[in-house]
């Protein structure tokens, strides 16, 4: 399963995003999580990259795309 999450600026809510996505109930070996920051300007990719540091199926992809919309384009 692939999961997609588009971000720009979230350092408010990433951290409860990714205890969310740690919480689910599906085989971690077979979910792949991509995390598509547009150039977040605050501590967005700091804190991704320190918790996916851990997980291997965790990647984060900076995009340069503005709008999540235009985020999930690129991730696809």
């Amino acid at each position: 399963m692939l999961i997609f999450i588009a971000c720009f600026n979230e350092e408010d809510f990433i951290v409860e995003k990714m205890k969310n996505l740690q919480e689910l109930e599906y085989d971690k070996e077979k979910i792949e999580v991509y995390f598509l920051d547009g150039l977040s300007t605050d501590q967005t990719r700091a804190k991704i990259e320190e918790v996916a540091k851990n997980i291997p199926n965790w990647h984060l992809v900076e995009t340069s795309c503005k709008g999540k919309i235009n985020q999930l384009n690129y991730g696809l």
